[in-house]
């Protein structure tokens, strides 16, 4: 971080940076201290599970019997043979997956670009100094807001030794970049009495190296405030150190938080947090259900009317064994299951599955009434949904993040400035009937094969990424069909090997 004054004309100088570097510090007991409020969000039980279930059956296998419970008389080996024969059905994962990348299927896109200050062009193509560019940032901090209900970007300024001229900042790539702030990993906030954000903390984990052929992961906290910044570091005796300290000439905290569904400043609800409840059920359910096929496939042999004595002897059951009693009313049986159970289990599990993806897809639905007529369906679609008020949301945090990037080098956003996230992607929830009534509204003519197309398109039923005019065009050009067959070609008719 830079103490950068303004941007002077070329050939002009910046002045020397203020950067200390004052060696280890023993770190006061409070550095890692946690907001209470973050506190609240994180040991809800809510962002634990969301870990879980987004590092899959391994993660969850590892969590135990705390999402895994032990029957009251079940031995540990039973249990942990059940445990390892669960899997999970990950549909959390694959909502979160699904729909972030819905809005990030297109690049962002930014209107009048052309004005921004030459350093702040060069954001789009590489957003944060690690070369992913802006769509591709936005898109990794909108998953993390879809699992944890929030995010957070800073926007910094790298520190620079020495006074550099603006031509030589251009050319080293010296400019504000963005930094991801992962929910979980910003713990501190404070604001003062004008509600201003004066210091942030956060962690960063790291790798180093220790020895010549070795390295080792280190803990970090930053600390951003007003006019200062800090860096502390972990050592091997657990205690926190200050590394490295600063000044900067932002003026504030440069910090912009990306909401899902807030419940107040700086906190959120996880909008997939339900589903993930559910994921649970499912997943201590189908545990259950594996292992009761388990015993229910294993055969039991019961026997009656046998003497102790052709008991102690021991009785060989097998397909090349034959068995006889003194006792001409001894038997011997299978004992089966009635199955009964099975098909419960069977059933509670697609009830979940079922209910799982109506939740995965809420978000997407239109918020506006609720006709099923497929001539107000494509008109409904059109409506406000979860997902495009969070993608509104995130262009008002893109340009924001511009307007804290020009802040740094002295620059004013233009008015017309916008920053254009793909959001035309509701769906409307449609029965069978409506799936027929849609077909047959473009069979007779009332809508084109591109509308019909786009719809299908906008509900899910076709690809995001098919073209729907190389569709078109692919349809005209293909042979006639017959029986749902191409019309055989030339290569068919009497060739060698045909049967009369």
């Amino acid at each position: 971080m830079a103490d950068t004054v303004e941007i002077v004309p070329e050939g002009g100088r910046h002045p020397v940076p203020k950067r200390v570097n004052a060696g280890p510090q023993t770190q006061p007991d409070t550095i890692d201290q946690t907001s209470p409020d973050f506190d609240i969000m994180k040991d809800d039980g809510s962002w634990e599970l969301i870990n879980s279930l987004m590092g899959g059956t391994k993660a969850m296998r590892k969590k135990g019997e705390k999402y895994l419970p032990r029957e009251r008389k079940e031995k540990m080996r039973d249990w942990e043979n059940r445990r390892d024969r669960s899997f999970l059905l990950n549909k959390f994962k694959d909502a979160v997956n699904k729909t972030s990348s819905k809005p990030f299927s297109r690049p962002i896109t930014l209107q009048n670009a052309e004005k921004l200050h030459e350093q702040l062009k060069l954001i789009e193509d590489d957003a944060d100094g690690t070369g992913r560019n802006l769509t591709q940032f936005f898109w990794a901090c909108f998953k993390n807001a879809l699992e944890k209900g929030l995010t957070h970007v800073l926007v910094d300024f790298p520190a620079i030794d020495g006074q550099l001229t603006l031509a030589q900042e251009r050319a080293l790539g010296v400019r504000p970049r963005f930094v991801h702030i992962k929910a979980e990993d910003l713990f501190f906030w404070k604001f003062d009495n004008d509600d201003n954000l004066v210091e942030i903390r956060f962690t960063e984990k790291g790798v180093e190296s220790s020895g010549e052929h070795s390295q080792k992961k280190v803990e970090r906290i930053r600390v951003y405030k007003k006019e200062t910044w800090e860096l502390w570091e972990k050592n091997e005796k657990g205690a926190w150190e200050k590394k490295e300290d600063g000044t900067h000439t932002f003026n504030g905290v440069p910090l912009t938080t990306w909401y899902m569904d807030q419940d107040g400043v700086m906190t959120a609800t996880p909008p997939f947090l339900e589903l993930a409840w559910t994921n649970l059920t499912h997943w201590q359910s189908y545990s259950d259900q594996r292992n009761l096929l388990r015993v229910a496939r294993v055969p039991i042999v019961v026997g009656s009317g046998f003497t102790k004595g052709e008991i102690d002897d021991g009785i060989e059951i097998g397909a090349t064994r034959f068995i006889v009693s003194e006792n001409p009313d001894a038997k011997i049986e299978h004992a089966e299951h009635s199955g009964k159970a099975i098909e419960a289990g069977r059933m509670d599990l697609k009830d979940l599955e079922e209910q799982m993806d109506m939740m995965a897809l809420e978000p997407f639905v239109g918020k506006t009434g609720a006709p099923t007529a497929t001539a107000k369906a494509i008109d409904e679609s059109k409506s406000q949904s979860s997902v495009q008020a969070w993608i509104r949301s995130g262009e008002n945090v893109v340009k924001n993040c511009y307007a804290l990037a020009g802040e740094w080098v002295k620059y004013e956003l233009p008015d017309d400035f916008k920053a254009d996230i793909f959001n035309d992607f509701a769906i409307v929830l449609m029965g069978k009937d409506d799936k027929e009534t849609l077909l047959k509204t473009v069979q007779s003519g009332k809508i084109s094969q591109q509308t019909y197309l786009r719809e299908c398109k906008r509900r899910g039923f076709l690809s995001e990424n098919l073209d729907v005019e190389e569709e078109i065009e692919a349809i005209e050009s293909q042979p006639p069909l017959l029986m749902g067959i191409p019309e055989s070609s030339e290569s068919d008719e009497g060739g060698e090997g045909d049967e009369e």
